[in-house]
């Protein structure tokens, strides 16, 4: 009989792990992948219809400015 797969749970807090985190990418240069119906944006019946919000671009786009940021 093989483990359970983790959870969400099973995941550190990024917010409280956040010095751990920092020394595990040391000299390392993460990539962050996101969503763009239904996590950058709110789900809509018509994919074409997601609109980015101003917060959420600029949020984005400082993200891009620290680390390769894709959007899918």
């Amino acid at each position: 009989m093989t483990a359970a797969a983790p959870t969400i749970a099973d995941l550190p807090d990024a917010l409280r792990e956040a010095d751990r985190f920092a020394l595990r990418l040391t000299g390392r240069r993460p990539a962050v992948f996101l969503d763009y119906d239904g996590v950058l944006t709110p789900i809509v019946d018509r994919p074409q219809d997601a609109l980015l919000s101003v917060g959420m671009r600029d949020t984005v786009r400082a993200l891009a400015a620290r680390c390769p940021v894709c959007v899918v």
